[in-house]
């Protein structure tokens, strides 16, 4: 079972860095979670599986040294 609550909020931006995120929101950007200007969403999405407990932490390695596909 994970230890992560029931209910979470991960930010994903879209094309914003935390940088960018810091010179509008300082209080939001200080929260934390990911960006699609500084990750891969696939590289996020992985994350987030391993964060709620849907892929083990060595699933998650083994998906990241898989080459993502166009």
């Amino acid at each position: 079972m994970s230890n992560v609550p029931s209910q979470i909020l991960v930010p994903v931006m879209h094309g914003v860095t935390f940088e960018e995120l810091d010179q509008v929101t300082p209080t939001l950007a200080s929260r934390g979670g990911f960006s699609t200007a500084e990750e891969p969403m696939e590289d996020i999405a992985v994350k987030i599986a391993e964060l709620v407990g849907i892929v083990t932490e060595e699933e998650a390695d083994e998906l990241n040294m898989v080459p993502a596909t166009s």
